[in-house]
């Protein structure tokens, strides 16, 4: 999911969330201490608002996927997305 993440490929995203129904593994950290929450906010920059990310958004916070959470560096979500732009 993270590549799909990192490639902009937000619909694909949306697929893939929808077809796993474990929590646990969406909750999973990357190696930085990332969550999915930390790596959507990373690469929605220059996106705008729009209904296939506004699904990514509601989805994770349905699945309650912690956008609070702070990883290896101390930043949560929001931090990455301020700085996305």
């Amino acid at each position: 999911m993270q590549d799909a993440m990192d490639e902009q490929k937000f619909v694909q995203v949306v697929n893939l969330i929808n077809k796993n129904p474990n929590n646990d593994e969406l909750a999973k950290l990357n190696e930085n201490g990332k969550n999915i929450f930390h790596i959507f906010a990373e690469n929605v920059k220059d996106m705008g608002v729009n209904e296939t990310l506004a699904s990514i958004f509601v989805e994770l916070k349905e699945r309650q996927i912690d956008p609070t959470l702070l990883d290896n560096e101390g930043k949560n979500a929001l931090h990455y997305a301020c700085s996305a732009g």
